[in-house]
Parts: C-alpha cells; structure tokens; sequence
C-alpha cells in the first residue's frame, strides 16, 4: 500500500496496482476542492496516466465539521476535477459515504 503523500515512489514505482484510491481532502459548501484535495487528484491522475492502475476510486462524502452539507460530495468534487485533468469519466468510481478516514477505508 502506498500513500498519494509519499512523495518518494512517484518517479521510482515500477509496479502496477489493481486500483488507485483518492482519500477526501475537503470540498466547501460552493463546490470547491481543497487544495490538499486537489493535491492529491493531480498525483493520481499522473499514475493513472502513467498506467499504474487502471481505475481511480474517489473517496469521501464531506466532513462532518461543516456546518452545511456541500451541493456535491467530496468524491464527486474529485471526479469532476480528474476528468478535467483529462481521466476518462468510465475509469473514474466513487464512493459517497464516508465522513472519515476511517470511513473512506471501510466503505471503499
């Protein structure tokens, strides 16, 4: 398992995953992305792009320390933001419920 952060195996990894998932990094009430989200969108779209999996899964609902529920989910948010980078939208699957690390483990 290796984390989006790691910043050391991008240019070194040779191997080839089953699937690379996208934790939640925020998305506000007005639909945008952190930048911490969108941090991590652009290195999976680099290995997606790479061909280091062949799927993107993105990972997350909201957080649950907003106060107002956000038009779309942190996941859809991502979804948005890596086809823009240019992922093909049949390679891109979400998950919609997790509020949590925790919870972007369990449900995905």
């Amino acid at each position: 398992l290796y984390f989006i952060n790691s910043k050391i195996f991008f240019d070194s990894m040779s191997k080839r995953f089953d699937v690379i998932i996208m934790l939640g990094g925020g998305i506000s009430n007005n639909r945008k992305l952190s930048e911490t989200a969108k941090y991590r969108v652009e290195k999976a779209v680099s290995l997606f792009n790479k061909e280091k999996a062949p799927y993107l899964i993105m990972s997350g609902a909201d957080s649950r320390d907003l106060n107002v529920k956000p038009k779309i989910t942190e996941a859809e948010g991502m979804k948005i933001y890596a086809h823009r980078l240019g992922a093909p939208k049949k390679y891109i699957l979400k998950e919609e419920k997790s509020k949590d690390t925790i919870g972007n483990a369990y449900f995905t």
